[in-house]
């Protein structure tokens, strides 16, 4: 199945992206997991969110994605029931926010 331009996706560690054609991504079983996700989103296009429980093992990939563009943002650690990941991009200079002001972000550099 394909990605659609717009949405929203929350990818199992078993699922990844491969191109598809026509800059569109489609879904393929991976071994490699988020990592290799963040490698393959289209640069300067997309974002990873990084919400309470996120695995503090996916940083450094996340933080390399910021080189093509890609905007990487965190809810803020003390909202969170586990906020190491948030802590740690935010002392890198990760802007964090509640929820809604992240998906008030997102929605402000990707206008409908």
């Amino acid at each position: 199945s394909s990605a659609n331009p717009g949405t929203i996706y929350f990818m199992p560690d078993s699922v990844g992206v491969e191109p598809a054609g026509g800059g569109r991504l489609r879904f393929v079983p991976e071994e490699g997991g988020a990592t290799a996700i963040f490698a393959a989103l289209p640069p300067g296009d997309s974002a990873i969110v990084f919400l309470s429980g996120s695995d503090p093992a996916l940083i450094d990939a996340a933080m390399a994605a910021t080189a093509t563009g890609t905007l990487v943002a965190a809810q803020t650690p003390e909202d969170c029931y586990d906020g190491a990941a948030c802590a740690v991009l935010r002392s890198r200079g990760v802007a964090s926010g509640l929820p809604m002001e992240l998906a008030g972000r997102l929605a402000a550099r990707w206008p409908s």
